[in-house]
């Protein structure tokens, strides 16, 4: 049997589930807060006191030692996006590496950076939602778990241990997009999943706690929000279900509100109705009940030996390959100085010097094979580069379309396509407004020295109550020769 402590670790107290495994069985023995400020002392934050603390409180319950498994909330990490070029799984962390360190704002070399992949379909460009965190908040959980005697074995993202708690529920072939809604006190975390795939994560601050109309009011502004942007990000499909985590008690005003502002189906699951059959839970789970969703999430994906979405611990790192030229190269020197060797005067050894040779020789042509693969990651590389020297920044330019485009309250994108343009690139644009006027509000914002647009006839659709306006537009991005391009090998 393996113990297992998961931790969430929470600037103002942890939240603990102990578990044990036997096989792919999970059994959970106990769910409980522990207060790191104890007394308000001026060390009470220190990881030597917070570790003394929790290793009171698992004493109380028996249990001594364990390997932990911790997660930490969305505002601590630092998360994006990354467009990359074709390639296969294997190279995806060097080239999430080489692209992060351009897009990411504090990614040092010890950073530890972990990513969700999407699928690879052909030769079409890969995407990746990258995150990465502070090595000293790692650091401070790992000399928190050192104080209680434990071992840090994972640093999981919070709300994708919940997602991957969640999306167990999901009948096989269910794809359709969805907001997994996580309502804490002063904050909410809202996961965007297409099927059982990451597609975005969000942190919100909220007013005080789930249970007031404040709140509710709040949560149901951002998640039109966040249902607008989501809907860019996953080629303008609508999200068709949001699921608030917690109970009905729990989320009651949160759910009305939602009910009565926002028009999607909406439904609220309970984590520990979602532990897969043959789970045992000991005792009755402790309120909020909600709270403790990732710790299940993570103490059910360790029992049946599933890997984590993202794990700052155990980053995805590409393996260790050694470089065939080296080798081909000491070889070549070995047959060369041997060659010399036998022509300054031991003639008579050259018929065992010329078998030497030709053994040689085969063990050269055995690692043609592996040459040729070193030969094409070459190619590989150098097609990324040739990518991103491209005329056309694209990242920049679709994030100044977004700080330029009209709120979300006023228009919505239901289509973009980007495509070469004689001039550099075009931006293609379909989408519906609130009001006739926010065409020419687009053209005035959206045209400068480097790009111009076209606004095509307003239609009016009477069905639509909230964007009763249809436009078309096209934006031409004019390329600028002298814009600075990424160094050959740059990192």
């Amino acid at each position: 049997m393996a113990q297992l402590i998961a931790l969430d670790y929470d600037p103002r107290e942890a939240r603990v589930v102990i578990g044990v495994t036997q096989g792919r069985v999970l059994r959970v023995q106990a769910a409980f807060h522990v207060d790191w400020m104890g007394d308000g002392s001026a060390d009470a934050a220190t990881p030597a006191r917070r570790g003394e603390r929790l290793k009171a409180a698992l004493a109380e319950h028996g249990v001594t030692k364990g390997d932990v498994l911790a997660t930490i909330g969305r505002a601590q990490v630092e998360l994006k996006q990354l467009p990359l070029p074709p390639a296969p799984d294997a190279e995806l962390p060097d080239l999430v590496r080489f692209q992060a360190q351009r897009e990411f704002h504090a990614l040092t070399a010890d950073s530890p950076l972990d990513f969700i992949p999407s699928p690879a379909v052909g030769d079409e460009p890969r995407t990746v939602l990258a995150a990465t965190v502070d090595p000293a908040i790692v650091a401070e959980v790992r000399k928190t778990c050192e104080a209680a005697g434990l071992r840090l074995k994972r640093v999981l993202l919070h709300p994708c241990a919940t997602a991957s708690l969640a999306v167990r529920m999901l009948p096989a072939g269910d794809v359709r997009p969805r907001l997994l809604v996580e309502p804490t006190v002063d904050e909410a975390e809202v996961t965007a999943l297409v099927g059982r795939t990451v597609a975005l994560v969000r942190a919100t601050r909220m007013p005080g706690e789930p249970a007031s109309a404040d709140y509710a009011r709040a949560l149901s502004s951002e998640l039109r929000r966040t249902t607008a942007a989501v809907q860019h990000q996953i080629g303008g499909r609508r999200i068709e279900e949001i699921q608030l985590c917690g109970t009905e008690l729990e989320l009651e005003l949160v759910v009305a509100r939602l009910k009565t502002d926002v028009e999607i189906p909406l439904s609220v699951i309970d984590p520990w109705k979602l532990l897969p059959a043959g789970t045992v839970v000991d005792g009755a789970p402790p309120e909020p009940r909600s709270r403790f969703a990732p710790l299940l999430g993570a103490l059910v994906d360790e029992a049946e030996n599933t890997p984590p979405l993202l794990d700052f611990v155990n980053p995805r790192r590409r393996a260790a390959v050694i470089d065939p030229r080296r080798r081909y190269v000491a070889w070549g020197a070995v047959i060369g100085a041997t060659v010399l060797a036998a022509w300054m005067g031991i003639r008579w050894q050259l018929a065992g010097l010329d078998r030497q040779i030709k053994d040689l020789a085969n063990q050269s042509k055995a690692l043609d094979p592996t040459v040729k693969g070193a030969e094409d990651l070459e190619k590989r590389a150098a097609d990324m580069e040739k990518w991103l020297r491209g005329d056309v920044l694209w990242p920049a330019e679709l994030r100044r379309l977004s700080e330029k485009l009209p709120p979300a309250e006023r228009a919505m994108l239901t289509q973009l396509r980007i495509s070469a343009h004689a001039q550099g690139g075009e931006i293609h644009l379909d989408g519906a407004t609130s009001e006739a006027a926010v065409g020419d509000e687009m053209q005035a914002k959206l045209r400068d020295a480097g790009h111009t647009i076209q606004v095509g006839g307003l239609s009016h659709d009477t069905a639509a109550r909230s964007y009763p306006w249809r436009f078309q537009a096209g934006v031409v991005v004019k390329h600028d020769p002298h814009a600075p391009q990424p160094k050959a090998g740059g990192r």
